[in-house]
């Protein structure tokens, strides 16, 4: 987020607490006292580092509102693992930058970095040493990042299934559900069901107060939510707010997910408007509000401590998982298999160039493991090709899938018919004959023949219709072979006229005859 939208220098704190019954507000507890106790220990927050050239940085030690990494990255004594939540270095994550701001900053703690990139990661101008796709990024951490054409990955920690995502979506192929990104949350979160406690981070917030919410993360918080995970960490926005347990449609839900922005690392601080998010319960802004979040992850319960870096402000908590002491039942749903064509729903109706480009995707609590198909309408089998990637077809084509997930569970074989029709019919007057004379003020008999092939060996469309035209103007039209319409010379109309015939077929392709000459006496 750009450090300059909503900034109020002149505020030093604001806070709102709201009781909830899993809040518990008192005296910071020394960072390593859960330590000692062998559970993990994590630090996070997002906006970190400022640009080197920053006119606060002042060689690393920032002002009072301004490039306050080195006092953040004092807070994260006695972690276990780090996770910066994104815009880990302004402008843009130069290499340069990372190694003259972040690095003596919060790199201290690099050994035990597990990142998620932001917006500024990405970022191609108005810093030291910008580069493109979050080089920089990725050459400083190196594989901790995960693949940098994706930059979303998961692992363990202690008890608890840790999930770090890419709020970058155009950078990735896109979050919405169906994405490759969402794709890939599902199938994790359904390989480690069994995990009493599950956590998620990115950049971007889903909710945030002064309308700062992001919706295009509605995906992510669904899959999360189904597979009953429990607390989501976020950054973007220059203040920390921490949300009562909620669903995807932002409703207070015991079963939900609890949510905490925290981009409170220290590049600079940006006060929210007035209005205040459904279910916030504790909102903090201003000079004070540069920290980090401590939690502590027990086996089926979580810790929370937010830890300033001035001031006094305190919010604290416990709350138990939700698959705390349980174990999930056993998944006996079928995976769901939809198909696309070339990149929308299938259409009903026919395709008018080819090739159409069908893909397959499947979802499931528990994970894919394959997707069957064939394309000469019989059935499929675990025999029949594995989907492994778009499918272009030339010509008409039945379409038929199953999917199965890891436990065996597969789902009834699904139809979806794509007509492709990208030929024009055929079509030719054939009475009068060329060079027919033709008597005024007789009715005269226009005939014409029809066929529509199709494309390739697949179903044509068929003839919709066939239109005559006198010298190009329409005469009559006729949509029933044999196709014919009558036609009486005006009293008027003499000498040499042209007959044509337009055929149409139902993919809306056309084709006009070779004119039938006539001399109208």
């Amino acid at each position: 987020m750009s450090s300059m939208s909503s900034r109020r220098a002149i505020l030093v704190g604001a806070v709102l607490v709201l009781t909830g019954a899993a809040l518990v507000v008192g005296v910071v507890p020394p960072p390593d006292a859960a330590h000692a106790a062998g559970d993990p220990v994590i630090g996070a927050a997002g906006d970190i580092a400022c640009d080197p050239t920053n006119s606060g940085f002042e060689n690393g030690l920032g002002t009072p509102t301004d490039c306050r990494e080195m006092a953040t990255a004092g807070l994260l004594a006695g972690s276990d693992a780090v996770l910066p939540l994104g815009d880990l270095q302004y402008a843009c994550g130069g290499t340069t930058a990372f190694q003259q701001s972040y690095d003596p900053s919060w790199g201290q703690y690099k050994a035990i970095t597990r990142p998620a990139p932001g917006n500024h990661e990405y970022q191609t101008s108005g810093g030291t040493d910008c580069s493109t796709n979050a080089a920089g990024y990725y050459g400083y951490f190196g594989a901790a990042a995960g693949d940098p054409t994706k930059g979303y990955y998961s692992y363990d920690l202690g008890a608890w299934h840790m999930v770090a995502l890419n709020s970058e979506c155009a950078q990735i192929g896109g979050c919405g559900s169906g994405s490759p990104e969402e794709t890939w949350l599902r199938n994790d979160l359904a390989a480690h069901a069994s995990s009493p406690c599950t956590l998620a981070y990115w950049h971007r917030p889903r909710f945030a107060s002064g309308g700062a919410g992001d919706s295009t993360f509605a995906a992510f918080w669904q899959a999360l939510y189904n597979a009953h995970a429990d607390v989501v960490l976020n950054g973007h926005q220059h203040w920390y707010e921490r949300f009562g347990l909620q669903n995807p449609s932002a409703q207070a839900d015991a079963n939900g997910v609890r949510q905490f922005i925290v981009g409170t690392g220290g590049e600079s601080y940006v006060v929210p408007s007035s209005t205040r998010a459904a279910n916030t319960q504790a909102l903090f802004s201003g000079q004070n509000a540069f920290g980090v979040l401590k939690m502590t992850l027990h086996n089926g319960s979580y810790d929370w401590t937010f830890v300033p870096a001035t001031g006094t402000f305190s919010d604290s908590g416990t709350q138990a998982c939700h698959n705390a002491g349980s174990t999930p039942p056993p998944d006996t749903t079928p995976p769901t298999t939809t198909a696309t064509c070339n990149g929308a729903d299938c259409s009903t109706g026919w395709y008018r160039s080819t090739p159409v480009t069908a893909a397959l995707a499947a979802t499931d609590a528990s994970g894919v493991a394959a997707t069957y198909y064939t394309t000469d309408g019989s059935t499929p089998t675990a025999q029949s090709t594995p989907y492994s990637g778009p499918l272009p077809l030339a010509e008409t084509t039945i379409l038929k899938y199953y999917s199965v997930d890891t436990l065996g569970n597969a789902e009834s074989a699904r139809t979806t018919v794509v007509r492709v029709d990208a030929a024009p019919p055929s079509v030719q007057v054939t009475s009068p004959p060329d060079g027919t004379n033709v008597a005024r003020k007789t009715s005269v008999t226009l005939t014409a023949t029809a066929t529509d092939a199709g494309t390739g060996t697949g179903a044509a469309s068929g003839v919709a219709g066939v239109s005559f035209y006198l010298d190009g103007g329409l005469v009559a039209q006729d949509q029933t072979a044999p196709y014919s319409v009558s036609w009486k010379p005006k009293p008027n109309l003499r000498g040499a006229h042209t007959i044509t015939a337009v055929a149409t077929d139902a993919a809306g392709n056309s084709a006009t005859s070779a004119p039938a000459r006539v001399s109208v006496g």
